[in-house]
């Protein structure tokens, strides 16, 4: 047959989209006799896999202007009446034209549901696009009538996590190519998956092992590390079009569409160094990210999409002006960072909220209270992960807490709220850990520690996410102790010794009362070990008043005072 190539010509406007279209008569082969008039719209074909290589139309169409951003423009195709709503992509190309061959239509066809051999009624248009933010620019229409050709060749399925290993979802990849397989499939991020040659389990299936045996695999797809030899998926959660080629284990894959909106953005500042350092600002909804983190006056930043020096990046250019907050400027650097012109707010409010919006670009800085808990529990093995055993690290500064906690063979983490096992922070959260302290894995991440039972203070920082320890201390606060008169400065200290023992020498009058404290402030939940907290005490010592204090009865003058902890005893000599 002669071959022909139809040229249809589709204008983008601010109206209404207008066609034009001519013949070349000497460039396209009809596998249907028919009429055609000036258009290709409206004429009706009968595809023949005999033609599967041949041109079937070329469209060309004018440049759509978004600014200088690079443009895509991609050839839909979809049943007529669905207008649209369930499209394929044909094609995406960056340039003004393209040709589509028979095979191309087909597969589309087929990938639309409609049953080979049958006439639908379809429309073809194309979309100019950018991005996931910025509304494509659609153009006209042009309807045709298409019969699509039977397959040759069974298809092959795709099955994974993305289809939740369910074999009713599976995915087919259709072939009129022996050993070629395209279609349309989603992949999820970090989601395993191989393909099969029927939608059983007991199917030939291909994976990992297979391509990777001198074939060809996109760097999207890794080693899952199982026994199912499965493929993981390192790209966004999205639909993809995808060809396999299995006599040379070879498979491509590009996006189906503008990419999703990342799951988070990341601040990277002009000191960043490490991309680990970078802050990353969660998705709150599709395409709005936020994060409350102290920002130092006159830091310079912008946003990645990834921790990536090659990801795509968001500066000052980047966003609406009109629509940037005035804590905001614009650094004037080469790289158009933003800068932040604020002081840090006073208390209560010494910490921003930055909301980045991709919908509109916009950016919003508010000043609102630090992220972190008023106090820091301690909770694991040592405390029978019982949130009334637990211990009380205390607030010394924002975002810093102190205090002295119990450690034994088993596991620990903190916690920002009591009987909230949400609220904890593990191995992971810190970036400073003593080498006492190991990371238990899993979901939980806990701390883990294999010594002697003992005691530390703990000092933890959630800003700078570090923990140190060291040796502690008990003050013993009331009446004793050269006439502390419930005085913290006054109060004599215990030195630790080992495990839970503490000791030290003071001056005690008969009848003082005391108890012990580990933090000099009245108001702390879980500060301080009063007489029924032991349970061997001294025979010098009795129980006295409403606050179960400690009461001296012995002989006023200098004596050394033994507590420990872990066992509950005290003695004094």
């Amino acid at each position: 047959m002669k071959n022909k190539i139809y040229k249809i010509f589709f204008l983008f406007g601010l109206g209404a989209f207008l066609l034009a279209c001519e013949k070349d008569d000497d460039n396209i082969t009809m596998v249907a006799p028919n009429t055609l008039d000036s258009d290709l719209s409206g004429t009706t074909f009968v595809l023949s896999q005999d033609d599967a290589e041949d041109d079937f139309v070329t469209l060309e169409w004018t440049a759509v202007d978004f600014g200088t951003a690079e443009v895509k423009y991609s050839v839909e195709l979809d049943v007529a009446v669905k207008e649209f709503a369930d499209a394929i992509d044909v094609v995406t190309v960056s340039t003004l034209t393209t040709s589509i061959t028979v095979q191309q239509i087909n597969e589309a066809l087929i990938q639309l549901g409609i049953t080979p051999g049958e006439a639908a009624d379809v429309k073809i248009r194309v979309r100019s696009w950018v991005n996931y933010v910025v509304d494509p620019a659609i153009s006209n229409e042009l309807a045709l009538t298409l019969t699509p050709y039977m397959l040759s060749f069974p298809p092959i399925y795709v099955i994974g996590d993305a289809q939740a290993w369910n074999l009713g979802n599976a995915v087919a990849l259709t072939s009129n190519t022996p050993g070629v397989y395209t279609g349309k499939a989603k992949f999820q991020t970090n989601g395993k998956f191989r393909f099969f040659a029927l939608a059983d389990w007991g199917a030939t299936q291909w994976g990992w092992s297979y391509f990777s045996a001198g074939g060809t695999i996109p760097d999207q797809f890794g080693n899952g590390q199982d026994g199912d030899s499965n493929f993981i998926f390192g790209g966004l959660t999205t639909d993809y079009n995808i060809t396999v080629t299995l006599p040379t284990k070879s498979i491509t894959i590009e996006l189906a569409g503008p990419p999703p909106p990342p799951a988070s953005v990341f601040l990277v500042t002009s000191q960043t160094i490490n991309l680990n350092d970078a802050v990353e600002f969660p998705s709150t909804s599709e395409g709005v990210y936020e994060k409350i983190l102290l920002v130092p006056k006159n830091t310079k930043f912008r946003f990645f999409t990834t921790k990536s020096w090659t990801a795509e990046k968001w500066g000052w250019s980047y966003f609406d002006e009109s629509l940037i907050d005035s804590d905001l400027g614009n650094s004037d650097d080469d790289v158009s960072n933003f800068i932040f012109l604020s002081d840090p707010a006073p208390e209560p409010n010494t910490y921003f909220k930055i909301k980045v919006t991709l919908a509109d670009k916009s950016i919003t800085v508010e000043p609102v209270p630090p992220p972190f808990p008023a106090t820091l529990l301690v909770n694991g093995d040592p405390f029978g992960w019982n949130f009334n055993n637990a211990a009380y690290l205390q607030k010394v500064s924002v975002g810093v807490y102190e205090g002295i906690a119990k450690v034994s063979n088993g596991s620990f983490r903190f916690f920002g709220k009591k009987d909230d096992w949400g609220s904890g922070y593990g191995y992971d959260k810190f970036t400073t850990i003593p080498g006492t302290f190991g990371d238990g894995g899993g979901g939980d991440r806990n701390f883990t520690y294999s010594g002697a039972t003992r005691y530390y203070k703990f000092t933890v920082s959630l800003i700078n996410k570090t923990i140190t320890i060291s040796d502690p201390s008990l003050l013993v606060v009331g009446e004793a102790g050269d006439g502390a008169n419930w005085n913290f400065g006054a109060a004599p200290v215990l030195t630790w010794v080992s495990g839970g023992t503490f000791t030290a020498t003071a001056n005690f009058t008969n009848g003082d009362d005391f108890r012990f404290f580990n933090y000099p402030d009245w108001s702390l939940t879980g500060n301080e070990y009063n007489f029924n907290y032991f349970t061997t005490v001294d025979t010098e010592l009795n129980v006295s008043g409403g606050d179960a204090n400690f009461n001296f009865n012995g002989t006023t003058g200098s004596h050394t005072l033994t507590v420990d902890l872990i066992a509950k005893t005290v003695d004094i000599n």
